[in-house]
């Protein structure tokens, strides 16, 4: 059952349904904050402040064992557009990954 912008239930096939979805449900909006007469400012605002949270949201309200493979999907999708925004050269992303992961991991 979805409630509260999170799904509850035992289900598991259900929940991985559920969240292989919302994470789809994301790609158009990726799409847009790549689209060229997008400011790279306001597409990385947009990104940190409103995408990102619905994930950091689900993560706390689904089992992390359910939610882990999506997360890391979800988590690529994050850093290709960031890569894309910031015109990074291919052999560069992995670098770009790294560094972004340890600023996520960074206490604050």
């Amino acid at each position: 059952m979805v409630t509260l912008g999170s799904i509850i239930g035992s289900d598991s096939a259900l929940v991985k349904r559920w969240l292989r979805d919302k994470v789809r449900s994301h790609e158009a909006l990726f799409n847009i904050l790549q689209h060229p007469a997008m400011p790279t400012q306001i597409a990385l605002l947009i990104l940190r402040l409103c995408v990102i949270p619905c994930m950091g949201y689900l993560s706390r309200t689904v089992p992390p064992d359910l939610f882990r493979p999506f997360a890391l999907s979800f988590d690529g999708m994050v850093m290709r557009a960031i890569c894309q925004l910031s015109l990074c050269q291919s052999d560069m992303v992995d670098v770009v990954c790294v560094q972004l992961r340890l600023l996520r991991t960074l206490p604050t």
